[in-house]
């Protein structure tokens, strides 16, 4: 099972993991203020992330209210940063 993971996510960037044909892919939330910016930020991510592979990982979320909505969202992982 190989996992991609990308500093960034960018659309280009997850176009080049489908391409080398991996089967999840991770990436690192960015720090934010607010929730709404979290969702709005994560919701077009998980989007391209869904069409590299059925796992997807957001590692840093900076609350457990930012994993849950991770979670709602579709993602099927997500880590607390302190």
């Amino acid at each position: 099972f190989v996992v991609g993971h990308l500093a960034e996510e960018t659309p280009r960037a997850t176009a080049a993991m489908k391409a080398a044909g991996i089967r999840a892919l991770s990436f690192t939330a960015p720090a934010m203020e607010s929730d709404a910016e979290f969702i709005g930020w994560l919701s077009p991510a998980l989007r391209s992330a869904r069409r590299v592979g059925r796992s997807v990982m957001v590692y840093g979320c900076h609350t457990q209210r930012r994993m849950a909505l991770a979670g709602v969202l579709g993602a099927t992982h997500a880590s607390l940063t302190a």
